[in-house]
């Protein structure tokens, strides 16, 4: 289950079909079958993959509801799949059931976002107090607009960049700014706080933690919380149950 929440969190950053070039993915069936194939399509009319051995080249079907629930999330997160729903989007719009759950997305999205505004704000307080040992409220107010400032500045800077240069003669622009935004805001810190660099390091280091893994946090016990009330079990066979039930198939997409 634990798996599953965090193919579902790291595919949005980091694209899980990239590998399939070197190392095809390896598709899950309800049955306990394994298919390593690359997913080439899928055909929206037989809602079903279309899957490519590496080595002799022919093509199969096989059909979504067939897929376990590691298989729908990896279908999820296939770029094909996403493409062909894009495709068909004035089709599903159509679907009662589809306009319902986007709705039920919309306001669920808002929720999560508003949960993990609030619980970042206060554990970035937390953390400046540990660290910085300041209680102020107008010290972490500057410390947050220095952090926001320079990240808008920074990423002016790499649109500006990309503008001018190309996206592939600026492809090292992004690290460059974040670099620069590190030591700038870490020096900002240092002299306004006047403690230790050690400390406002940690401050810094212990930021970006929240940034990373606060949003995934909230997201994977959000969806845990969505499948224990569905199906009162909170496994992989309850999240395929979950993914299919109230989500895939309502919404037309399998």
């Amino acid at each position: 289950m634990i798996r599953i929440l965090l193919g579902l969190c790291l595919g949005f950053v980091v694209p899980l079909q990239a590998r399939g070039d070197v190392n095809p993915a390896e598709w899950t069936l309800k049955n306990g079958q394994r298919i390593r194939a690359e997913m080439i399509d899928y055909s929206w009319a037989d809602r079903s993959l279309v899957l490519r051995a590496g080595g002799n080249g022919e093509t199969q079907l096989v059909a979504a509801q067939d897929l376990d629930g590691p298989g729908k999330v990896r279908l999820l997160l296939a770029e094909s799949f996403q493409d062909c729903v894009l495709a068909h989007r004035r089709e599903l719009s159509l679907l009662p059931a589809h306009r319902e759950r986007l709705e039920s997305l919309r306001r669920w999205g808002v929720i999560l976002c508003g949960v993990s505004v609030a619980g970042g704000i206060a554990l970035s307080w937390s953390l400046s107090r540990l660290f910085l040992r300041r209680a102020s409220l107008a010290f972490w107010l500057l410390a947050a607009s220095l952090a926001i400032g320079l990240a808008a500045l920074g990423g002016w800077g790499v649109v500006a960049a990309r503008a001018r240069f190309g996206a592939e003669n600026a492809a090292e622009m992004p690290w460059v700014v974040l670099g620069l935004h590190s030591v700038l805001l870490l020096f900002a810190i240092r002299v306004l706080d006047g403690g230790s660099f050690l400390r406002t390091f940690f401050w810094w280091l212990g930021h970006w933690m929240l940034i990373v893994v606060w949003p995934m946090l909230v997201l994977m016990v959000a969806v845990a919380s969505q499948v224990y009330l569905h199906g009162q079990q909170l496994n992989e066979a309850a999240m395929e149950r979950y993914l299919s039930e109230a989500w895939l198939v309502p919404m037309g997409l399998i």
